[in-house]
């Protein structure tokens, strides 16, 4: 990791509002006490033969890595499909309200296909 990435990280934290930064902590902290039952089983598999700590950590670290790397091109074509879907189906825009393709991440929705506002 280059030093100015990371200085552009500690940016972003800074530059977020309250609520937003408090909603981050908030799910970091409560993914990191997830990790703790895959960790302690890892740990407890390691027990005959123990690799050193940093090489745990790193270990983990990665699997995070690439966890988040291969579910993230999967995410975002499964959320495209659902916003197709709700911009196709009127009966579902009805239902789920004028926002609905807002709440998908569409927010050209309005433009396009003549939603109100």
């Amino acid at each position: 990791m280059h030093w100015d990435q990371c200085g552009a990280d500690l940016a972003l934290l800074a530059s977020m509002r309250r609520d937003v930064a408090s909603v981050f902590f908030q799910a970091l902290a409560l993914s990191g006490l997830l990790a703790v039952l895959p960790l302690s089983l890892l740990w407890f598999l390691e027990r005959r033969e123990r690799q050193t700590p940093w090489l745990f950590a790193a270990a983990f670290l990665w699997g995070g890595c690439i966890a988040t790397a291969l579910a993230l091109p999967f995410n975002t074509a499964f959320l495209k499909l659902v916003d197709t879907w709700v911009v196709l189906h009127p009966v579902v825009r009805e239902i789920l309200g004028p926002d609905a393709a807002d709440s998908v991440g569409r927010a050209d929705f309005r433009t396009d296909h003549g939603g109100d506002r």
